[in-house]
This record gives C-alpha cells, sequence and structure tokens, in this order.
C-alpha cells in the first residue's frame, strides 16, 4: 500500500462518518420511551390443541378383520370413550363391533360344519 493514499476518516465504531444535512449538526436521538412494556397479542400466540383421537376404536376397527375377539374387545372400549370424545370415533367403533362379530360367527359355522380349513 502507498503511503501517500489516504484512508477516509471512520469512526470509533469503524463506520463512515455521514455529513450533516444542510447547516444542521448531527445529532443523535434517543430511542422513544415507552410507559408500559410491550404485550404482544395473546390472539397470534396462542398454541393450538391436536384434536383428540380415538385409538381403541381404530385398533377395534383393524383387529375386526385379523382377530375376531380382540376386534370386538377393543371396539367395544372405543365406544365407551366415544362417549367422552363426544361421539368421535362412533361410528368406527360400531362397525368394528358388527365385523368383528359376523367374523367370529363365520368361523364358528365353518368350525361346527367341518369346513374350516386348517383344522
Amino acid at each position: 500500500m502507498n503511503p501517500n493514499d489516504q484512508q477516509p476518516n471512520y469512526n470509533p465504531q469503524n463506520q463512515p462518518q455521514m455529513p450533516p444535512v444542510g447547516n444542521q449538526p448531527m445529532q443523535q436521538s434517543a430511542p422513544p420511551q415507552y410507559d408500559q412494556a410491550y404485550q404482544p397479542n395473546q390472539a397470534y400466540y396462542q398454541q393450538v390443541q391436536p384434536e383428540a383421537s380415538n385409538g381403541m376404536a381404530v385398533a377395534g376397527f383393524v383387529l375386526a378383520f385379523l382377530i375376531g375377539l380382540l376386534g370386538l374387545i377393543f371396539s367395544i372400549l372405543g365406544l365407551n370413550k366415544s362417549k367422552e370424545l363426544n361421539g368421535k370415533g362412533k361410528g368406527l367403533s360400531i362397525a368394528g363391533i358388527i365385523i368383528s362379530s359376523c367374523n367370529m360367527l363365520l368361523g364358528a359355522i365353518l368350525v361346527a360344519t367341518d369346513n374350516y380349513p386348517g383344522l
């Protein structure tokens, strides 16, 4: 670097000085003072509660196709829980009860008539 080169004047914070506008000297203004602390609008910051689901009804419906007795038990438990959840899962529970009952009835008929494969 050439010693004859002039570098711009910097203030202590290493920021260039801005010339004053017009004939008025530069003034630093203080941040505005507030009477109370900032309080965000609570409506924008409320957490969304996830909806409760009826897992017993879902389990009962799935098990109704696989294992009739477990499907019936879980579907009945799901039906009772649906009363606490304002009817959520009631239809699924009823479907699980019907399907598991039909599944068990069909299995009993097949075993009684000796037409059940695997026995």
